[in-house]
């Protein structure tokens, strides 16, 4: 029950009420329940992952700061229905190319900082930016129903901001290479889609190596579109907003787009540790290091 409490407040009571308050305040009602103990419940986790890479720094300030960002995560959702796109424009650093108004592209970010904000900019295009994304699953106890809720809201709401309709994994990689065709747009989470293909690519990161999904690599080098990677993250005063946008590139294989991807990750978790996500993943062991790894490959094993 304190379970399902605690996610009611920090997915829809505290975003609601931040959606109401002019941005000073609402950031210091956030920073003020990002030194809960329930806000940091997995903060102290991922601090003891940055340590064992070199990267913790001040550690009551990373688990903090690990909290906010997924605090301030959900507070984009009704933040960015509430204020216009001016808004976040006077309340963010900008650096890296406009994005295009017309033409297939493809914009990859990762789970890192907060920025479902960044949808309303990328629905400037033309026709409009589609989304991979996972499905929502898992509603049997009412705290999986209440999140699959707000999930689902938050992909309408993506639809919504972007322009299109968006691309569920199971099929994408089709939907996808369809729409930029057409001269659409793409963006996704680096590791949403495998497209069935769980290939891996170990890349250096943070003086140790991770294993990077290629899915979207073989999507750019297929389609031959240029790319963008971004990150969006707040400064260090915590007010403003940071969106860092490079590219574009083209990329001639699944390799040489994750080797940059991974590059430009680095680079990212190395200037802000805290906005990265994953961190407890990445003591689990993420992704599985498998070099290989399909659902046909599977389904063959299986029928043999």
């Amino acid at each position: 029950m304190r379970a399902f409490a605690g996610e009611v407040f920090e997915r829809l009571l505290l975003p609601v009420v931040v959606a109401g308050l002019a941005w000073p305040a609402g950031l210091a009602l956030l920073r003020r329940v990002a030194r809960t103990a329930y806000a940091q419940r997995d903060a102290a986790a991922a601090a003891r992952v940055a340590r064992r890479f070199g990267v913790l720094g001040d550690e009551r300030d990373f688990r903090e700061r690990f909290a906010l960002y997924r605090l301030i995560d959900y507070a984009d959702l009704p933040l960015a229905h509430a204020r216009r796109l001016g808004w976040f424009g006077r309340w963010t650093n900008r650096s890296g190319p406009e994005w295009p108004r017309e033409g297939a592209y493809l914009a990859v970010t990762f789970h890192f900082g907060a920025g479902m904000w960044t949808m309303r900019e990328l629905g400037r295009h033309a026709v409009g930016v589609k989304w991979i994304h996972a499905p929502v699953v898992g509603t049997k106890t009412a705290l999986e129903r209440f999140v699959g809720a707000v999930g689902r809201a938050r992909i309408a709401s993506v639809a919504k901001f972007a322009g299109a309709p968006t691309i569920p994994t199971g099929g994408a990689r089709r939907l996808a290479a369809e729409w930029l065709a057409r001269g659409g747009a793409v963006t996704a989470l680096h590791d949403a889609p495998h497209f069935g293909h769980r290939e891996t690519i170990a890349v250096p990161f943070l003086g140790q190596s991770l294993h990077l999904p290629t899915g979207l690599g073989h999507l750019a080098a297929t389609a031959q579109v240029p790319v963008y990677f971004y990150t969006t993250s707040l400064e260090l005063d915590g007010a403003r907003r940071r969106l860092r946008v490079v590219g574009p590139f083209r990329f001639d294989s699944a390799a040489d787009f994750t080797l940059a991807a991974g590059r430009f990750l680095d680079e990212e978790v190395r200037a802000d540790p805290a906005a990265w996500h994953l961190w407890n993943a990445l003591d689990r062991g993420f992704p599985p290091p498998v070099p290989t790894e399909s659902r046909q490959a599977a389904a063959a094993a299986v029928e043999g």
